[in-house]
């Protein structure tokens, strides 16, 4: 068992933006509940999330936990930016962006947090799973964007503080890149290392701001495929068995 730490360094804010596909988020937002109680027990930080959302999903967040911005799904950029200063507000002293179609693994939060603090760095990571709409496929790859973050960027206070939004309020897309700009300026981008499953995105039949197809078009060279029992089934090598199992439900005989 883990022992609780009670000096604190740092507290970590999760954004999420969540529109629809409730049954994915709500395991979604279950892992990320159980992921910040981790955090707390673990490292010497507070973990929390706030999710930007304006309908049930807002009754999802409260019902594990979890913090809310309320705004409409008009621009993904203005979502970001109001869960970004939500968490300045309420003394966050690192920001994470993840979506609502997301689980994190402990031991990669872990990583980031040991490689955190030193002066003129952002810490994250480049590595990624994929699961298809079907649930009978996962891509595991490592993404690379010119001049900026890859999966997952934890951003230090100092990085967004003074901004009035830190990511563009117009995007509906490509809003990591585009905080990267506004807030990496001046800093440099050391990633770690991890598997894959450590990070997995979830693709569903219901709206995407990236769907599976366009993302392994883009990102397939190099990368490994596990198909049919596979795909979901390896995820029980990063994360509780429960969560794996509700996943199974949800994409049904699919998988």
């Amino acid at each position: 068992m883990p022992t609780k730490q009670t000096s604190r360094v740092g507290l970590l804010y999760f954004v999420t933006p969540a529109f629809q596909r409730y049954e994915l988020t709500d395991v979604c937002l279950r892992q990320r509940r159980e992921l910040c109680d981790w955090i707390a027990d673990s490292l010497k930080f507070e973990a929390r999330c706030v999710v930007i959302a304006d309908d049930d999903n807002v009754g999802i967040a409260h019902d594990h936990g979890h913090e809310v911005a309320i705004a409409g799904n008009e621009s993904l950029g203005l979502r970001f930016s109001l869960g970004y200063l939500h968490a300045l507000e309420h003394g966050a002293t690192h920001v994470l962006p993840i979506g609502s179609d997301s689980w994190m693994a402990p031991g990669i939060v872990a990583e980031l947090a040991a490689a955190s603090g030193r002066p003129g760095e952002i810490v994250g990571t480049r590595r990624l799973a994929s699961l298809r709409p079907d649930g009978l496929e996962r891509y595991d790859m490592t993404i690379f964007y010119p001049h900026g973050p890859g999966v997952a960027t934890m951003y230090p206070r100092e990085s967004m503080s003074g901004k009035r939004w830190p990511c563009p309020i117009d995007l509906k897309r490509g809003c990591d890149g585009a905080t990267w700009r506004k807030c990496g300026g001046g800093y440099r981008l050391v990633t770690v290392e991890h598997d894959p499953l450590e990070y997995t995105d979830f693709k569903s039949p219901d709206v995407q701001t990236t769907d599976y197809g366009r993302l392994i078009a883009r990102w397939s060279e190099g990368a490994r495929v596990d198909r049919g029992s596979l795909a979901i089934g390896r995820l029980e090598d990063a994360y509780p068995g429960h969560l794996v199992a509700r996943l199974r439900e949800i994409y049904g005989s699919r998988a």
